[in-house]
């Protein structure tokens, strides 16, 4: 997944350090957030140890990968999306599509056409599946084709096709210009919307919910597309190399409260007793505070780019 983002600037072959930096950190954050949903966290995945561990280990792992989520696969597509431009740009429409569909498309049908259905079945024989490994591939295959986890890929390949025939069909080529960088106001009014947003797409698609067989769940949708949109837009008009440090520190700082406070929200809306899925969505004071809580947290991650936090 990590590997599918361009790390190199837009003038030069040279390593992006920051960014290969945040790469790492990602590629750390998948491989931990997989294995809380393994070992007592909720979630989707193929092995689950969940209720076989103490109720204060499954808590603190909830609360890792909901803190998680707030912020890591958005960061993931913004990564992604910053580079998508300036490759358009050198390459033309026929290379650029041509190299994404090999570097997205092939690992995506791998993937969904071979190693899902193989874990499937390994599974199934686990679970106590009547019979050999042959037999169980051999009954379970076609239905256990499935892009599995690489649906961040499937839906990149997605976003990078209408990216492509947005800029077919624009009527003005977009152009790097230098424009006024979003105040902290802003970003906060628009962090506060894609909150709301997002919490009026859970009523109807909670947390939980996929669509198939695309394998994505749509209620973390509106942040993936509003950040993918948002990077391309702060590319055409230069806004991450005016961004300052200080609005990166002053991030940062809020970036740690929201932290501190997410656990009071999370003990509040009765998760000590279990009860999740108030958070998960519906018409419910508890999927609300979650969903402006989440938008607020990552908007502390544009500007760390920026501000170069990680180096």
């Amino acid at each position: 997944m990590v590997g599918q983002i361009d790390s190199v600037s837009s003038d030069s072959t040279s390593r992006l350090l920051y960014i290969d930096n945040l790469r790492i950190l990602l590629a750390i954050l998948v491989i931990l957030h997989h294995l809380s949903s393994s070992y007592g966290a909720p979630g989707d995945w193929y092995y689950s140890e969940e209720g076989q561990l103490g109720a204060v280990t499954s808590m603190v792992l909830t609360l890792f990968i909901t803190l998680n989520q707030a912020f890591f696969m958005g960061l993931f597509f913004m990564l992604s999306s910053h580079f998508s431009p300036a490759s358009l740009d050198r390459k033309g429409v026929g290379l650029f599509l041509i190299d994404r569909l090999k570097r997205l498309g092939i690992p995506l049908l791998v993937y969904a056409l071979l190693l899902n259905p193989l874990l499937e079945c390994t599974l199934s024989v686990f679970y106590g599946f009547e019979g050999s490994f042959w037999q169980a591939l051999q009954e379970g295959y076609l239905r256990s084709l499935g892009v599995g986890p690489t649906w961040f890929i499937e839906a990149l390949l997605i976003f990078t096709i209408l990216y492509v025939l947005w800029r077919r069909i624009s009527p003005c080529v977009p152009v790097q210009v230098k424009g006024r960088v979003p105040g902290n106001g802003e970003i906060a009014l628009f962090a506060m919307g894609l909150g709301l947003i997002t919490f009026v797409v859970r009523i109807w698609l909670p947390v939980g919910w996929w669509l198939e067989p695309l394998h994505v769940q749509l209620a973390h949708f509106p942040q993936y597309i509003a950040l993918y949109i948002l990077v391309i837009t702060a590319y055409h008009r230069n806004w991450f190399s005016e961004l300052t440090d200080r609005q990166g520190r002053i991030w940062k700082w809020v970036t740690i409260g929201l932290i501190i406070t997410f656990p009071i929200i999370f003990l509040a809306g009765g998760a000590l007793q279990g009860n999740l899925d108030p958070f998960l969505g519906g018409w419910q004071w508890q999927s609300l505070a979650y969903s402006v809580w989440e938008e607020l947290g990552r908007l502390w991650k544009t500007r760390a780019i920026r501000a170069k936090i990680l180096l």
